[in-house]
Formats: structure tokens, sequence, C-alpha cells
């Protein structure tokens, strides 16, 4: 078993420095499983902040999320393209839609 917290992050947010830690402990200690912290970070400027080392005081023990950002999402705007990626992978087609829609039309 393996634990997994998917957190949306749409700006910084200075508690989270202070709160992901704890999540991600709190996951481990009640699955009695190593846990994972996955931050879906909307914007360049927040996935920076988000990936940012968590000093939580205890030496040598630095927490560092895992953070998904729009850097990580390619971009798929080719229709020939996204079929290959659907059949190959579907949520990374589905992903690419998402995140990189808005600015830009991606074939979904």
């Amino acid at each position: 078993m393996w634990g997994v917290i998917v957190e949306v992050q749409l700006s910084p947010d200075p508690e989270k420095r202070y709160r992901w830690p704890r999540y991600h402990a709190s996951l481990g200690d009640r699955l009695r499983a190593p846990a994972t912290l996955l931050v879906v970070a909307v914007g360049a400027e927040v996935a920076r902040w988000a990936a940012a080392p968590i000093d939580n005081g205890q030496p040598a023990s630095i927490f560092r999320p895992l953070v998904l950002g729009p850097e990580a999402v390619p971009w798929v705007a080719d229709e020939t393209e996204a079929r290959r990626t659907r059949r190959g992978n579907a949520n990374a087609a589905n992903a690419a839609g998402w995140r990189h829609g808005r600015p830009r039309r991606a074939v979904t």
C-alpha cells in the first residue's frame, strides 16, 4: 500500500509550508505505509514556490513536496499527436488539455 495526497495549489499560501509535512506524516501514520504529497500547481510561479524545500527543524530532515507544474505537462496541439498520446496515455492528453487549454487552444 502507498498513500497519496493530491492537492491543487492555485496560489502561494504560507500556511501550507507547515501543513504539508503534517498531512504527509499523518497519512503515513494512519496507513502504516509510505505516503507521497503531490502538489498540482496551476502556474509556473506557484510550482516554483511549492517545490521549495521545507525545513521542519529536525536535523538532516528536509521535506520536499512532489510538484506537478505546467512545465511538466507537454503541450499537445496537433490532432495526430493527441490521438497517439490518448492511445498511449489518456491521462497525459487530458492533462495537456486541462493545463494548456486556456491560453492557447489545445486538442483534447
